[in-house]
């Protein structure tokens, strides 16, 4: 990516260029990327191209980049391709993508994101990188994302998906079982959660365009504990209700 002009950052361990360069159309860096993926495999005796990002959940509704990565990944040489899905509990994912997206400056209300989700069944956020979408009707939609793929798809539930770490299920096909043997002390963990209080002071922040740091908060403490005071309590008078129904229509 850096040959290419992109400057790489911190954050992007858990992102994946290919995904970004679909949704820009642009065709030489996706030939580029699957066809040094396919070499290397090669090369190291690999049978097969484990390519993960949260960023292709994309393809579910923005089909063409699907569509596109199949025909160039054909065309290079991949003989099958398979699509895995991740599917957490809807209540919990509202969690943590209402807990996400309080880092990027943006000012979210819990009710009307889930009021947007329970709508559409999605959620778009638009940043300076990437235009996510993050799927919350997965089943539905994986059944209409089959009637145009032959490639094979498969469903993992979140929590069978991460243990007894993130992935196994998915590498124990692809390497044999000996090599899987990680000792605690190698694992790199999920992200810690951020406390109902610091999300809220994060959003806060935002919304008073204040830099998320003690001064701030010094400054203003009277202000901020008020207003995370108030909308920790109109969640909590909310929950109830939105987990039952986001359960029951998406779980």
């Amino acid at each position: 990516a850096t040959s290419r002009g992109m400057e790489i950052y911190n954050f992007c361990i858990q992102h994946n260029f290919l995904a970004w360069y679909l949704q820009l159309k642009k065709i030489d860096e996706v030939k580029d990327f699957l066809s040094n993926a396919y070499k290397n495999a090669i090369k190291q005796k690999c049978n097969s191209v484990l390519i993960s990002a949260e960023d292709f959940e994309n393809i579910l509704i923005d089909e063409y980049m699907a569509h596109t990565m199949e025909i160039i990944a054909k065309e290079i040489g991949y003989n099958e391709i398979e699509w895995i899905f991740v599917k957490r509990t809807p209540f919990d994912y509202l969690n943590s993508l209402y807990s996400e997206l309080s880092k990027y400056g943006l000012v979210y209300d819990f009710y009307q994101l889930y009021k947007i989700i329970m709508i559409h069944g999605y959620y778009k956020s638009t940043s300076q990188f990437y235009n996510n979408i993050y799927i919350f009707d997965l089943d539905n939609l994986v059944k209409s994302f089959k009637k145009s793929h032959s490639s094979t798809i498969s469903i993992l539930q979140f929590e069978n998906f991460k243990k007894p770490y993130i992935g196994f299920p998915i590498f124990k096909e692809l390497i044999t079982v000996d090599k899987l043997k990680i000792e605690e002390e190698e694992i790199i963990h999920e992200n810690k959660s951020l406390t109902s209080y610091q999300i809220e002071f994060n959003y806060v922040c935002n919304f008073l365009r204040l830099n998320k740091g003690l001064k701030s908060y010094e400054n203003n403490k009277d202000i901020i504990d008020t207003l995370i005071s108030h909308r920790i309590q109109k969640i909590k008078k909310e929950n109830k209700l939105i987990k039952d129904s986001i359960n029951e229509k998406f779980g």
